[in-house]
């Protein structure tokens, strides 16, 4: 819960508590609810210096942060939770690989060194995703998810597990996924095909 203290900033920057919470989910990656409101409620934060370029900054985490620690705040009216998304994301990607090949996970080597195919914990996926929408701004998670597992059952179909799914989501701030991003068909997400090139 919001504090009195806290509340009472949020009053003095002349917000509301909705762009208190928009500014709070911006920083936990989560997705917003695509509406006029919640884009008027951007806007006004984009003008006061709060959001740049639809991301958090240093001012507004200054706003968010109560003693080092960020408030919770549940707004299921105004946001959809990210960290269900990505767990349920990380659940279909173990179930493909397990209908593939009776194992929650597969190994690749290389060099000798063997190297999980899929992150082993949901937080190891939700990190390179939650940069690359950084980085390179994408927001839509139905996208993301389509090349996901387009990638997945590719890397399945060819018994080629490199790069590892973390690593073709981003690498050293660069992204082979991006490139699927910018192709997907939307209207044919159960037929769309990773253009990934496997090692």
């Amino acid at each position: 819960m919001i504090t009195d203290v806290k509340y009472k900033k949020v009053l003095e920057d002349g917000l509301l508590l909705d762009h208190y919470y928009v500014l709070l989910n911006l920083s936990k990656g989560t997705k917003m609810v695509d509406s006029k409101r919640i884009q008027g409620f951007i806007n006004l934060l984009s003008k006061k210096d709060y959001i740049e370029d639809g991301l958090i900054t240093q001012k507004g985490l200054d706003l968010i942060e109560a003693t080092g620690e960020i408030i919770e705040v549940k707004v299921e009216e105004l946001v959809t939770d990210y960290d269900s998304w990505v767990k349920s994301l990380h659940e279909k990607c173990v179930a493909k690989v397990e209908a593939a090949t009776g194992k929650k996970n597969v190994s690749a080597k290389i060099k000798n060194s063997s190297y999980y195919f899929l992150p082993t914990r949901v937080i190891d996926l939700s990190k390179p995703i939650q940069r690359f929408m950084k980085i390179y701004k994408v927001k839509d998670l139905e996208k993301i998810e389509g090349v996901v597992l387009a990638y997945v059952q590719k890397a399945l179909d060819n018994k080629s597990f490199f790069p590892l799914l973390k690593y073709y989501i981003i690498k050293d701030d660069t992204s082979e996924m991006i490139g699927d991003i910018d192709n997907y068909d939307e209207g044919k997400e159960g037929e769309y095909k990773s253009s990934a090139k496997l090692l």
